[in-house]
């Protein structure tokens, strides 16, 4: 073979290479921008979304404020009732005063006008026979009169009660929109799972990531219901972060997830539904040994 044909050979094998990796870097290239379109497509129906988005939440929080109104205004027809009542009340005594006042006043109206008459009689010897009984009457009418005539209101006739509303008017002047953080998945801790004759223990930790958990959820695939994880035996919510089940020597192989709750008091169920980040976790006993070591794994679902 000649120089020039070698030469010849040399640039043809430098063309085949450099096509070649033109073509991978063009292939890459063209992957990349196809990812790229696909995520801009993405971005675009998002940027669309938007706005309904955006009138879903309105709607939402409408609903939310309203029902706060609707409570409030509830609340304003108790106290409504509750003031009612209370003038009732009063109302009441005053009356059950007032006749009372009446009825004392009515009897020594009567006695003084029977006096006057007394007084008239032209008859001294019928004066000095009734005499005495009317001197009687009237000095005991006269002593316990302060006793019997208590014109004194017996209840107050103004409404000393002051409407508390310090909190409520912060609350609401504080009230605002809350940052809700996802949970982090919690960590199945393998060295501190165990499988000891039939019973199990499933042991897994919180991430400190400063999200409010309410418990947790236990959930066990036995792996006769094609991978779908169902409540077979229980769904274990708490606060703990450790569940012993007895009875599991009947499954040689089974797995577990466990699920973050999150606080009763966020009832938005998208955002529950979203901040749910669970693990799984797969476990292999062995029924012939008395005690044998979990073999653990762990992939967000």
């Amino acid at each position: 073979m000649t120089i020039d044909e070698c030469c010849s050979y040399w640039d043809t094998g430098c063309l085949i290479v450099c096509a070649a990796e033109l073509s991978t870097t063009l292939q890459q290239l063209s992957e990349k921008a196809r990812t790229a379109t696909e995520e801009i497509g993405r971005l675009k129906q998002m940027h669309d979304n938007l706005n309904n988005t955006c009138n879903d939440f309105k709607s939402n929080l409408c609903i939310q404020v309203d029902a706060l109104i609707e409570q409030l205004q509830m609340r304003k027809e108790q106290l409504m009732r509750h003031v009612d009542e209370q003038k009732d009340q009063k109302k009441q005594i005053l009356r059950e005063q007032i006749s009372r006042c009446t009825a004392k006043l009515s009897r020594t109206t009567g006695l003084i006008q029977f006096c006057i008459e007394a007084l008239k009689e032209p008859d001294p010897a019928t004066y000095l026979q009734h005499s005495a009984a009317l001197l009687h009457r009237s000095t005991s009418q006269e002593f316990l009169w302060h006793r019997e005539m208590k014109t004194k209101p017996d209840v107050d006739p103004e409404f000393v009660l002051n409407l508390d509303t310090k909190h409520l008017q912060y609350s609401i002047q504080t009230l605002d929109f809350a940052q809700l953080k996802v949970p982090s998945p919690p960590m199945i801790d393998a060295a501190e799972c165990s499988a000891e004759n039939n019973s199990v223990t499933v042991v897994w930790r919180p991430r400190q990531d400063g999200c409010a958990i309410d418990g947790y959820s236990l959930e066990i695939d036995t792996g006769r219901d094609d991978g779908k994880y169902k409540v077979k035996f229980e769904l274990f919510h708490s606060k703990n972060c450790q569940c012993k089940k007895h009875g599991s020597d009947t499954f040689l192989r089974f797995s577990e997830r466990i699920s973050c709750e999150l606080p009763s008091t966020l009832n938005c169920a998208s955002i529950r539904a979203a901040a749910v980040r669970k693990y799984e976790g797969a476990a292999l006993m062995d029924q012939h040994k008395v005690a044998s070591p979990f073999i653990l794994f762990s992939s967000p679902s």
